[in-house]
């Protein structure tokens, strides 16, 4: 059974879902979507669907299971269990703009909070290269990201080490 998280998950859901039920949601969601923004389950189903339509076939609840059957692919992306939620996931396709915009925000935001942690451990790996002041936007970015608020009140790792222990 695949490992779904649920905090992009609910996004990805919910425009697979669409898609799967409303054709003009396919349509929509495969003009504005690439597979890079679905976690690997997701994004399984998602190439499915994209070449289902590309080669004209019909996307429905049924073809997807039997395509991804067919592939080898299905226990990999949670079985016939998992396309039934997703095409019970939601009842119309006509919001499909908004799933998007939220599914693309949602990746993008994971992508920044990636690069944000990277830059902090590279800074504390680092510290010379690194300004204190940096440091503590860096963490007002990644909380933002986070949705922990601001990010005041949050210094840097070091400076808080260095009023801990005093320099060393």
């Amino acid at each position: 059974m695949a490992y779904h998280s649920s905090a992009s998950s609910n996004a990805e859901m919910a425009v697979l879902g669409a898609m799967i039920i409303c054709q003009e949601a396919l349509h929509k969601g495969l003009y504005l979507l690439t597979k890079q923004l679905f976690s690997v389950p997701n994004a399984i189903i998602f190439g499915i669907m994209e070449n289902q339509a590309r080669r004209g076939d019909e996307v429905s609840q049924m073809t997807v299971g039997d395509e991804l059957r067919a592939c080898n692919l299905l226990d990999e992306v949670g079985g016939l269990d998992y396309i039934a939620e997703l095409a019970s996931y939601m009842t119309t396709g006509s919001n499909i703009d908004d799933l998007c915009e939220d599914l693309m925000n949602s990746s993008q935001s994971n992508t920044l909070w990636g690069l944000c942690h990277a830059l902090r451990v590279e800074a504390n790996e680092r510290p010379q290269d690194f300004t204190d002041e940096m440091l503590d936007e860096l963490a007002k970015v990644i909380l933002k990201i986070r949705g922990c608020g601001n990010g005041l009140g949050y210094p840097s790792t070091r400076r808080r080490n260095r009023a801990q222990y005093g320099d060393v």
